[in-house]
């Protein structure tokens, strides 16, 4: 059994006026702010602006938690009604736009971080050609896979995941290290 329409009208509205809500109170937060900078930089920089910067954040922690409120009444009110495009309702379809917009800056980081690497790797050949050290130092690479264990293993990432992908990465490595050392391997 679902929500009649006629109900649903009344908790879409207070979800509306939830968000509303959340948003002002985001305002007063910016505003207050705003506000103490411009205050302490007239006042003496010795004085500590802890209860300003509490009640700010206070403000915000409640915002999000409003916000979070009325997503979940809304999620709830669609399924109560027995809608089976829940997952195509507006507070659904904008929750995923955000976490597929942080994906696309996640990934737009770790990209920019294996280049970084990349380029670490290409000094490594230089380091190794004038000291005699192939590609491949077995000793190393146990060491990294195991040192990247350690940090999945703190952050909450699956291990054998790391252990798969930095195996992999580590190969590549090898492989470019070879070409740039023997220019006759050829990376695929």
């Amino acid at each position: 059994m679902g929500i009649e329409a006629a109900h649903r009208q009344p908790i879409r509205l207070l979800v509306g006026c939830l968000n509303l809500f959340r948003w002002a109170l985001w305002v007063v937060a910016f505003a207050l702010t705003v506000l103490l900078i411009v205050q302490k930089l007239h006042e003496d920089p010795a004085l500590r602006p802890l209860p300003e910067v509490v009640a700010i954040a206070a403000f915000m922690l409640v915002g999000k938690l409003i916000g979070m409120m009325a997503q979940r009444i809304s999620v709830a009110t669609d399924l109560w009604a027995g809608q089976e495009d829940v997952l195509n309702s507006d507070v659904t379809r904008d929750s995923m736009q955000d976490v597929r917009r942080e994906i696309d800056r996640l990934d737009d980081e770790i990209v920019a971080l294996m280049a970084l690497r990349q380029r670490q790797i290409e000094r490594a050949v230089m380091v190794k050609q004038v000291l005699g050290l192939p590609a491949r130092v077995p000793a190393r690479v146990d060491e990294v896979l195991a040192r990247v264990a350690d940090a999945a293993a703190r952050e909450g990432l699956d291990q054998g995941l790391a252990h798969r992908l930095w195996q992999d990465m580590i190969e590549w490595s090898i492989r470019l290290e070879e070409q740039l050392m023997h220019k006759d391997t050829h990376i695929q």
